[in-house]
């Protein structure tokens, strides 16, 4: 098997992307390796992010994707939208919670497009594997845009494995 020293997880707080920092994590602690966190912001008004809690009691995150901005949605979502600001710290938080007790990890944000940002860090930062969560996009989305683990696949130079 190829030696894995530098692992990238592509964390955006969803349930898969926990699924993924998990995995990455056994595989950080497993190969002695170091674990970069990266978290990619990209336009936060196109899909408002919101958070809620799992019947575990495990907070994450989510996109709202039928948002449309009108006074009542606004009114009805009000609370639950994360400020825009506040969107990277909060992500990174639900990571560090995640991986508490855990060496050797690196947490960085970037802004831009997510699959971009993904693999030109990936290539910049030498990594030898990409760990990524597939979020459950629509269909429509995924034949418009595309997914972001789609995309990381696709361009990537190192091997890339999509937690589902």
């Amino acid at each position: 098997m190829t030696e894995m020293k530098n692992i990238m997880v592509a964390f955006d707080g969803s349930k898969n992307a926990i699924k993924a920092l998990k995995v990455a994590k056994k595989i950080t602690i497993d190969n002695q390796a170091q674990l970069t966190v990266l978290y990619v912001h990209d336009d936060p008004f196109e899909n408002p992010v919101k958070i809620s809690t799992t019947q575990t009691g495990d907070e994450y995150m989510y996109l709202e994707t039928d948002f449309s901005l009108n006074d009542e949605a606004i009114m009805s979502t009000e609370e639950d939208i994360v400020l825009v600001k506040e969107i990277p710290y909060r992500v990174i938080s639900l990571a560090k919670e995640t991986l508490k007790n855990t060496d050797n990890i690196i947490y960085k944000r970037l802004s831009g497009k997510p699959a971009e940002e993904i693999v030109k860090y990936a290539n910049e930062d030498n990594s030898d594997v990409i760990i990524i969560g597939n979020r459950g996009i629509n269909i429509l989305e995924k034949l418009v845009t595309g997914s972001v683990s789609s995309k990381v696949s696709k361009h990537s130079t190192c091997s890339v494995f999509i937690i589902k």
